[in-house]
């Protein structure tokens, strides 16, 4: 087993736990569905835990990943060319700013909360929980198992890819980069401003897209009409959050129907602006 080198932000209650602790195996079996945990088992080094000892919420961290001999970290999504030989990975939960009461579905990242802890996978998502999929009429054959067995079976087919890539690495280094609170509180140095962007774009076309849809609506705008429009391709950052934000309105009007998702909306617009600040 290669070696694993770990850095938190444990002055400030944030801990990372390496998958060679011995405590690592029960955690994940605790932190995700059994045949994740299986997966985050077989994929050690390449995954860890971390803790919120804090009493606030993080609803975003930045980890570095390298590793001692400066070569490029396995990626499962690179064939062609190797990425960076120091990657940075972020972990965002824009759906958890502001306490709107609201419930995303669990499908949306609700962070990690006081005391608890989140099972990372370096490359590879792993989810807390098997969520419902909530396939649209017209796709009957993709039903919650065989959706649910797709993502094991390509969480499966990553690690191995990400296990291969890193034969000949002796150990990696995890370090925590940056973390952002639910109150916009930001530790950390956050490289190029990388995370505080991040977050703070996806939480803005959020809230544009929720104004935007509860204005047309208040104008006589139709629901069909408005869930009907073409979605433009994304070029840049600022398009894959906007395209987010409406896969998320899409799910909110799924969960409540068109009856109701103008009132959900309106709820899910934070009361006062998310502002990402230091001490």
């Amino acid at each position: 087993m290669e070696e694993v080198e770990v850095t938190g932000f444990e002055s400030d209650g944030i801990d990372l736990i390496s998958p060679l602790s011995p405590e690592f195996d029960s955690r994940a079996d605790a932190l995700s569905p059994p045949e994740m945990s299986d997966i985050a088992k077989d994929a050690k080094p390449y995954v860890v835990i971390v803790s919120n000892k804090t009493s606030c919420n993080i609803v975003a961290f930045t980890m570095s990943l390298s590793n001692f001999e400066g070569k490029a970290m396995p990626n499962p999504l690179f064939y062609s060319y190797p990425p960076a030989a120091v990657e940075q990975q972020i972990f965002m939960a824009p759906n958890a700013v502001g306490s709107t009461g609201l419930d995303f579905g669990d499908r949306s990242e609700a962070g990690i909360p006081p005391g608890g802890q989140r099972l990372i996978g370096l490359g590879f998502s792993i989810p807390a929980m098997r969520p419902k999929f909530e396939a649209q009429p017209g796709v009957a054959d993709w039903d919650d198992d065989r959706m649910w067995n797709w993502v094991v079976s390509t969480t499966r087919e990553f690690v191995a890819r990400i296990k291969s890539q890193g034969r000949g690495i002796t150990g990696i280094r995890i370090k925590l980069d940056a973390v952002i609170f639910d109150d916009g509180l930001l530790i950390g140095p956050d490289t190029n401003d990388q995370l505080r962007r991040h977050l703070q774009g996806a939480v803005k076309a959020r809230q544009n897209l929720y104004r935007k849809f509860v204005d047309s609506l208040d104008r006589g705008a139709l629901v069909d009409e408005l869930f009907s429009q073409p979605e433009e391709g994304a070029n840049d950052f600022s398009d894959i959050f906007r395209l987010d934000a409406i896969g998320t309105v899409n799910v909110l009007r799924r969960r409540n129907g068109n009856d109701k998702i103008r009132q959900v909306l309106q709820q899910a617009i934070l009361k006062e602006p998310f502002v990402i600040h230091r001490k």
